[in-house]
């Protein structure tokens, strides 16, 4: 369906300025951290900074705890090395934007006396900004991909909605501006690519058409290896292209277009198989284990309608659209390519229901689900183009008011006011909202490091953190305002021929380079597994190997030993050992160690919540008390409801010797929110039979176990013996906490 130029470069616009505007508000760039997102990242970062794909020490460099570094170290893979259980797509997307940054570095390091602090450091802001500010584009381009599908079988208006209502009020808001580290914006990117490749070469007469959509679809299922399926939809424009008669014309091309858009698909396909091959020991494997996927019981009902991350639960506007794509497939009774689309979303539906995970863990919405929001964009357009007349007003009111609701929702769920959203959940949080005027100052600022800085008066940091945002996307917008999407099949065939190429010189590297597993790992995987215990380990072991450090430190209780690991690690790894260092209970290392420590991580601040502990104990350390107590009401400010920050702003007050009305107000503040949520989740529990381990520990062991340590502190033995009562009834309650109990039990 051809647009008037005119019309489509307005469209551009519109939806550039509605990108700009989300980016504004939302962007918050990624600190380095997370446990999925570093496993993402960890596969260029080791690419560009040692050659090799052992990822080892660049998840050990990496700013997550030392608690969730231990975690993942200790669980090797079946050759005995630490393995990424992760798909490598992300990374490949990632390059483009990371390696210039990576490429600066070094020419900075050459021309100048010592090379810049940050170069090194593969977790620095630089590199963090860089592939956050990728998939910012990512996102960008999946929506803009969105509009031109929809635009192909809709009116331009109707696919306008479409695409932003699809793109806005959905998950994929929070995962490209919220937690650009994760997948997901890649994951819609490259599904819209597929299905606007598809519908440009629907008519299958040129051997380019071919191998880019091969490209697509492989490149698809490097990101999220179930999408796969995609080949569904171009299998459908196919297949309906030779029963008009369009391939019988030109037989030589369609068997040539097979066989290379095949000979692509298999070698891009080849990367993820080739590091299964070298690090795994098999071409084909489930990383996460073969009882990850529960095939034989999907939970489709919950995964779709629970308020636990429910796809429609959260995103009702999704439901509609879901009900336009099925009422135009069933429409098109004749056209494969409508039922093909439908039938890859009920496909979506069962593989995102199998996991025993379904609900996605810490997850905003049904996060999963982005691959199938271009599909989804053809159903809302397909009900957007039923309203004429009068009732075409309703199509925008239904978008903005769906938009609004999930940028509200993205706010709440960033300041941790609930986790799995339940409507009664909010409902028992209805006065709380409204007591915080300075919380409330920075709602339209939900950037963790924008809303810092502000917080801070750092307005300089505030605009580092904006303008290079801004400029890509008004880059961007300048582009397509000239040019509009690239119809140049030489450029995208040369850009497919660079992809393939990349892919062969990584597979060359792992099947014939120095990535492979070593002896080394296989030693520590045995003493890991105890099938060889430390002293007959003897040498084989390598303090500076964090894993090693590790065992030797959980192994032994002697402080000496703790001691000789940390040194072993204090050179290569010092984020690691500053973290390590902070993480063990007072006494336990020197105070020069401690504020050593602290030091560190002074390093890498990037303002965001989570720095504010750090922050706080350097203050502490530097023994001015004020700061610290200003460092604490500055992030209580910008989100009241983190406990760790409301526990070390109480005993600031306390310390300080505070205005008692003041510090009685924040503890009932305080014992309001840990009731209510420990209310929640017991009053929901039921409701999940044989998930309840999952929900509790990915949500609620923290405000719990917060609630309990405070009963303790102030005697309330009766609460507390309730609490560890109907943990018992859930079996949840743990060896440590029965001992509680039972003592408590006794003392009565």
């Amino acid at each position: 369906m051809r647009t008037p130029a005119k019309i489509l470069r307005r469209h551009h616009l519109i939806l550039a300025l509605v990108w700009l505007v989300l980016y504004l508000m939302l962007f918050s760039p990624w600190s380095g951290g997370g446990c999925d997102q570093t496993y993402y990242y960890v596969y260029l970062s080791s690419l560009l900074h040692d050659g090799d794909l052992d990822v080892a020490n660049d998840f050990c460099l990496s700013a997550n705890s030392s608690g969730t570094i231990r975690d993942s170290i200790l669980r090797p893979g079946p050759l005995g090395a630490f393995v990424d259980r992760f798909p490598i797509g992300n990374a490949l997307l990632w390059a483009p934007f990371v390696a210039p940054v990576r490429l600066v570095g070094l020419v900075a390091g050459i021309a100048a006396t010592a090379p810049p602090g940050w170069s090194a450091d593969r977790f620095s802001r630089p590199y963090c900004m860089a592939a956050s500010l990728g998939t910012v584009c990512y996102g960008f381009l999946a929506l803009v991909l969105m509009y031109h599908v929809c635009r192909a079988c809709f009116r331009p208006r109707d696919s306008l909605l479409a695409a932003l209502g699809v793109a806005v009020a959905s998950p994929l808001l929070a995962y490209t501006f919220g937690d650009p580290a994760m997948s997901h914006a890649q994951s819609a990117f490259c599904a819209a690519l597929l299905i606007f490749l598809c519908f440009r070469h629907r008519r299958f007469d040129s051997l380019q058409g071919y191998l880019l959509i091969s490209g697509a679809l492989g490149l698809a299922s490097l990101v999220r290896w179930q999408d796969i399926t995609l080949g569904v939809i171009p299998a459908a424009f196919w297949i309906q292209a030779a029963r008009q008669g369009r391939l019988s014309r030109r037989r030589m091309v369609a068997i040539a277009g097979l066989a290379a858009g095949g000979a692509i698909l298999a070698l891009l396909i080849s990367l993820q198989l080739v590091y299964w091959k070298t690090w795994f020991g098999a071409w084909i494997t489930m990383p996460q284990g073969d009882a990850y996927m529960q095939w034989k019981s999907p939970a489709i009902i919950d995964v779709l309608f629970s308020g636990w991350h429910g796809l429609y639960y959260w995103h009702p506007l999704l439901l509609v659209a879901t009900i336009g794509l099925i009422v135009w497939a069933v429409r098109s009774r004749r056209n494969l390519i409508p039922i093909s689309m439908a039938a890859y979303f009920l496909l979506s539906v069962y593989i995102n229901a199998s996991p025993w995970d379904w609900f996605g863990n810490a997850s905003f919405g049904a996060r999963r689900f982005c691959t199938v929001l271009p599909i989804l964009a053809l159903g809302l357009a397909a009900v957007f183009s039923r309203f004429r007349g009068a009732s075409r007003i309703l199509p925008p009111i239904f978008v903005t008011v769906a938009s609004i609701a999930n940028v509200l929702l993205v706010t709440a769920f960033v300041r941790r006011m609930f986790d799995p959203f339940f409507v009664s959940d909010l409902w028992n949080l209805r006065e709380q909202l409204f007591w915080f005027p300075n919380w409330a100052a920075t709602a339209l600022v939900q950037s963790d490091a924008a809303a810092m800085a502000l917080l801070n008066a750092d307005c300089s940091g505030a605009m580092v953190i904006v303008l290079p945002g801004v400029v890509l996307i008004c880059g961007l917008a300048f582009m397509m305002s000239r040019i509009g999407v690239p119809r140049s099949r030489k450029f995208a065939t040369w850009l497919l021929m660079g992809l393939c190429a990349s892919v062969i010189l990584l597979n060359g590297l792992m099947l014939l380079g120095k990535s492979h597993p070593t002896k080394r790992d296989a030693r520590l995987a045995e003493i890991i597994s105890g099938k060889v215990s430390l002293q007959e380990a003897g040498a084989d072991l390598d303090l500076s190997q964090p894993a090693a450090s590790f065992l030797l430190a959980r192994d032994s209780n002697s402080t000496a030993t703790l001691q000789k690991c940390l040194d072993g690690i204090r050179d290569s790894y010092p984020r690691l050992w500053s973290d390590w260092i902070l993480a063990l209970a007072p006494g336990v290392v020197s105070d020069a160690d401690r504020k050593a420590a602290a030091e560190l991580t002074d390093d890498r601040s990037i303002y965001v919540p989570s720095r504010l502990a750090s922050l706080s104990y350097e203050a502490r350390v530097k023994g001015d008390l004020a700061l610290e107590r200003a460092i604490l009401e500055r992030g209580f400010r910008y989100n009241p409801f983190d406990m760790g920050i409301q526990d070390r702003l109480i005993e600031s007050y306390n310390r300080k010797e505070a205005r008692r009305p003041s510090v009685d107000r924040l503890k009932a503040f305080q014992r309001k929110v840990l009731e209510g949520r420990a209310d929640l989740f017991f009053s929901r529990a039921g409701a999940y039979p044989g998930r309840q381990h999952a929900l509790y520990g990915t949500f609620f062991a923290g405000p719990i176990r917060s609630l309990i340590e405070l009963n303790r502190r102030e005697g309330r033995t009766t609460e507390t013996m309730e609490i560890y009562r109907k943990l018992d009834n859930l079996k949840l309650l743990g060896d440590s906490d029965r001992q509680e109990w039972q003592k408590l039990q006794g003392e009565r």
